[in-house]
């Protein structure tokens, strides 16, 4: 596995950006509008406590004025001080501590007086609760004022055999209330390569699904051509079908192949309910991808018009059973032959997209296939695809008559293609990183991606290469393909591949390769689990489950899932909406008075009953653990898990949408969204009217800017893997945006909440992209996509919301542009 050092987004700074000019050729996709981003941005109010920071800023100058003590002392223990400027030294540490000491009185008086205030506004409306606890807090920082007070008048009356200890004593006291509040952990790298599934034999089934027998039926009858599509209504399923044993399930909605949707219904009353013309369209329109198993479902496949072959065949079985045609799920292990060595040219590499048969094996076991493999002349795979039950006596679906109904077998998913040969680039050929990094903007004034600096250099690159020179452009790079048009006026009788074995949807040998309903191994299933940190370690995981549920990524990709808290009680549900709604942090020290949460897990705003789980945790804590992974029970590679991250930086306060890249985000999914936002800003305009209001409006806009981030990468990581000869495709990508809280604290203890900005953290970027020649070793695509994605850490914040960002890489541009020195610390640093 290869990674990449590549740390995550820094916190928004919330600054509108002014004058950013991007460069093309990144096509940008559609900007949030305006009316609902300024909904969005008027919710993140909120500012600094002034007295917090002011005691911030004098526990810092107490610490260094105890190492200039530490320091001065140990001069003086030593006699390494100059003679005569002993007593000086020694009065200069005094007299800093006095001042210090004074300081600090005057602040303590400050912050008392507004703790009292608290405690008697809790009293004055009958919460007596609050008002114990602020007393309590008052206690508290009475002790630790009382001690900072104690150390610095010891500094104040030190000798030159005291200075030394009494400093050591007073910077170990701070150091320690440092060291309480919860510390993210250092970020790892975040861009991974998937690891190729190994190669198996998956369980035989007990005997041939249905179309098999019906074959020899079905060819002792003359067929005729329909001479075009018939136009048909739609109608009930005939009693004909009977001849086929269909069940209801054959006929059901399903999670995956949902008939009754409003896009499988528009789509099919357009095809006029035609099972030829539907099979045509799928076919026709919707691009292989080579994933395994069932990722996003059939609508999301309709919306992306791209899916595996899994999700093609529910986008089929839904177009279908919505024309009242029964159909199922069969699957076995194929082997697609050609009758000579024909290497780009064979049917099984055009399908998949690859150079040579190698190629396509590995392209197919990089994305997840388990029976990925190749020979001399051919490829083999797992595969999913369909039967149908139709009436084949005269036509072969053209809907003529009904009678002669058979199970037939279709498969939307195998297509042929035509290829662009492209242009290879040189094997020393690498992007200009130093170039690139050297400046945030180019000599022209724009601000620049990656992969675009990279586009132009390519350019270039290829228009040294024979035979056209100086005529090649970008678009000749890629080792690029469209689908040849086919016209289906019948339907094919017989696969388009050689079945080697049918396999068990079940796992078990000598079960069933049909099913009408996918099973869960089958299934890409996100499971997300929230803990509360464990003792005092943030890298330990293993602290107090409080909630955990697994969901569909088919479901996810259609959707909205965010997380949240709310009050364990009534009461502190109060306390949390009161801090939510104030204008001023300072008017409403959240944290004086403990307010416990428990997590919410929300997808299109319907709260999800959890599966596990128990307990809460507080409003002010800032170091609650997230863990999200996605598995397929049926893979063997790492247990079935696909991909998987942590966090452990989770604020309570704080608002995430949680995204996994089910390769769904497509235009047609980000106009919904974008739809459902502006719809939600227009019914209610403020986010923080209540927790349905913040989750629609401020989890939609969340939920959209990490989904255009993922997109972003995964097109770039596209072009960039294309112009280096690969597949460029990507993982399951893990991440999540969130609404940002900061937590004041008076020394060790949590006092106030404040929104401050939004954050992009993606530590589960995963590329799956191969060599289409099928040669490994080649990790520039690599490493170009892993700054891709550091660069619209920042970058999506600036299109999104119309304000300034930071990211590692943006980070090292602006280091180059000042002449900053770059540190590159190894991971165990401490």
């Amino acid at each position: 596995m290869r990674s990449l050092s590549l740390t995550r987004s820094l916190i928004l700074a919330s600054t509108i950006a002014g004058g950013l000019v991007h460069a093309g050729p990144n096509k940008e996709l559609p900007a949030i509008p305006a009316e609902a981003l300024q909904a969005v941005r008027a919710a993140q109010h909120g500012r600094d406590d002034v007295l917090a920071s002011s005691l911030e800023r004098h526990l810092q100058e107490t610490r260094a004025l105890a190492g200039r003590g530490e320091k001065t002392g140990a001069q003086l223990q030593s006699g390494d001080a100059k003679s005569g400027q002993d007593d000086g030294e020694l009065t200069s540490r005094r007299s800093e501590a006095a001042a210090k000491r004074q300081e600090i009185r005057s602040l303590r008086d400050e912050v008392l007086t507004r703790i009292d205030a608290s405690a008697q506004a809790a009293e004055g409306r009958g919460a007596k609760r609050s008002a114990a606890e602020a007393r309590e807090l008052r206690r508290q920082l009475v002790s630790r004022f009382d001690a900072l007070d104690s150390d610095l008048g010891s500094l104040e009356k030190a000798d030159r055999n005291t200075l030394g200890p009494r400093s050591r004593q007073a910077a170990q006291r701070i150091d320690a209330w440092t060291a309480a509040r919860p510390v993210a952990p250092l970020p790892a790298p975040n861009w991974k390569q998937s690891e190729p599934q190994p190669t198996k034999t998956l369980p035989a089934a007990s005997e041939a699904p249905r179309f098999v027998g019906d074959t020899l039926w079905l060819l002792r009858h003359h067929y005729v051509n329909a001479g075009g599509l018939m136009h048909a209504a739609l109608r009930s399923t005939p009693s004909e079908a009977s001849a086929c044993g269909y069940s209801a399930a054959d006929l059901a909605d399903t999670p995956e192949a949902p008939k009754s949707h409003a896009d499988i219904q528009a789509l099919v009353k357009e095809l006029d309910y035609n099972p030829a013309r539907i099979f045509a369209w799928v076919n026709q329109n919707v691009a292989y991808e080579p994933y395994f198993g069932s990722m996003k479902g059939g609508v999301s496949t309709l919306w992306a018009k791209a899916g595996g072959a899994t999700d093609q065949a529910s986008l089929l079985i839904a177009l279908l059973r919505a024309s009242n045609v029964p159909a199922r799920y069969v699957r076995g292990t194929v082997r697609v032959l050609d009758s000579t060595a024909k290497g780009a040219d064979g049917r099984g590499p055009r399908w998949i997209g690859a150079k040579t048969y190698q190629g396509a094996a590995g392209v197919l076991s990089a994305n997840g296939n388990p029976s990925a493999s190749y020979g001399t002349n051919s490829i083999g795979l797992a595969h999913v695809w369909v039967e149908a039950c139709l009436p084949y006596s005269a036509y072969r679906g053209a809907a003529l008559d009904d009678s002669g109904h058979r199970w037939v077998p279709l498969d939307a998913s195998y297509k042929d293609h035509r290829y662009q040969a492209g242009i290879a680039v040189d094997s020393n050929f690498d992007f200009d990183y130093a170039g690139w990094l050297a400046s945030r903007i180019d000599v022209q004034g724009r601000y620049r991606l990656p992969q675009e600096n990279f586009a132009d250099q390519v350019e270039a690159h290829a228009r040294t290469k024979a035979p056209n020179y100086a005529n090649n452009t970008l678009e000749d790079v890629p080792y690029k393909s469209e689908i040849k048009r086919t016209n289906f006026d019948i339907l094919p009788i017989v696969p388009p591949y050689e079945v080697v074995s049918y396999d068990s949807w079940s796992g078990v040998a000598g079960e069933s390769a049909e099913t009408a309903a996918l099973p869960d191994r089958h299934r890409y299933r996100l499971q997300v689990s929230v803990r509360n940190k464990s003792g005092t370690n943030p890298e330990n995981f293993n602290g107090n489950l409080l909630a955990q549920k697994t969901l569909n990524l088919a479901d996810v990709a259609t959707s909205r899932l965010t997380l949240a808290f709310r009050g364990a009680t009534a009461g502190d549900q109060t306390a949390y909406d009161t801090w939510l709604n104030s204008v001023d942090p300072s008017l409403a020290p959240t944290c004086a008075a403990t307010a416990n949460v428990v997590p919410v897990l929300r997808l299109d705003g319907v709260e999800q009953t959890k599966e596990a789980g128990s307990g809460t945790t507080t409003l002010c804590s800032s170091d609650n653990v997230l863990q999200l992974s996605v598995t397929v029970a049926e893979l063997t590679n790492n247990a079935g898990v696909v991909s998987s991250t942590k966090y452990a930086n989770i604020a309570a306060a704080s608002l995430q949408a949680l995204h996994a890249n089910a390769w769904h985000t497509s235009d047609t999914y980000l106009a919904k969204r974008t739809e459902n936002l502006l719809a939600a800003v227009r019914n209610n305009s403020n986010p923080n009217a209540s927790e349905v209001a913040r989750d629609a409006i401020e989890g939609e806009f969340l939920n959209l800017t990490a989904s255009k981030y993922s997109r972003y990468v995964v097109d770039a990581t596209r072009d960039a893997g294309r112009l280096f000869g690969e597949s460029g495709t990507t993982g399951v990508s893990l991440g999540l945006t969130s609404a940002q809280v900061k937590v004041n604290y008076l020394f060790d203890l949590p006092y106030g909440l404040f929104r401050k900005g939004f954050l992009v953290d993606w530590p589960g970027s995963l590329s799956s992209s191969s060599k289409l020649d099928g040669t490994t070793g080649d990790f520039r695509a690599f490493k170009l996509g892993g700054f891709a994605g550091s660069a619209y850490e920042a970058f999506i914040w600036q299109e999104t919301a119309n304000l300034d960002a930071v990211s590692t890489t943006r980070g090292m541009q602006f280091a180059k542009e000042q002449g900053i020195e770059i540190l590159q610390m190894p991971r165990k640093a401490s």
